[in-house]
């Protein structure tokens, strides 16, 4: 199945922030359980099907099934990290360097030779997560690829072997 969600939490009737984005096999806002209101909303971003499980009766459910529950706190961990690693990455002043460490957080632990990504998400939303504009994310990917640290290809990102990991 497909689809993409991205949720986000309106500021006021012109902004808003997005949240996270939820890919199929992913829990939608899965600490909304936990909440009396929510305010967040998910927009669909590509055609999308959704199973909707009542709060009233998921929460009962949580408390005697241990692999549900389980599953429900891996999805909360890894949107935690992910939401973590995110913040993060605001601290790094230089585009460039902001955008090497988003890449670097993509590929395997170790890059040996070249390793290829094919981005999730357009372009305009991966700056969106990194605090920046479309047009300096653009800039970004520029000099990285006229540094010879990447090739770039529509949504696929190649990076190469001499390409600066976080320890490097």
């Amino acid at each position: 199945m497909g689809g993409r969600l991205k949720l986000v939490r309106y500021i006021d009737e012109n902004h808003s922030v997005t949240l996270g984005r939820v890919k199929p096999g992913e829990w939608v806002a899965p600490w909304a359980l936990f909440e009396t209101q929510h305010r967040c909303s998910a927009i669909a971003t590509k055609p999308t099907q959704v199973q909707v499980y009542p709060k009233f009766s998921l929460l009962p459910t949580l408390r005697t099934h241990g692999a549900l529950a389980i599953a429900v706190m891996e999805q909360l961990a890894v949107q935690l990290h992910t939401l973590s690693f995110q913040h993060g990455l605001r601290d790094v002043r230089a585009a460039h360097d902001r955008l090497r460490y988003y890449l670097v957080n993509l590929s395997p632990p170790e890059i040996t030779g070249s390793t290829v990504i094919e981005l999730e998400y357009p372009f305009k939303d991966i700056a969106a997560d990194l605090g920046l504009t479309p047009e300096t994310l653009s800039r970004a990917l520029s000099r990285l690829e006229s540094m010879g640290n990447i090739t770039r290809s529509r949504n696929v990102i190649t990076l190469y072997s001499s390409f600066p990991t976080a320890a490097g």
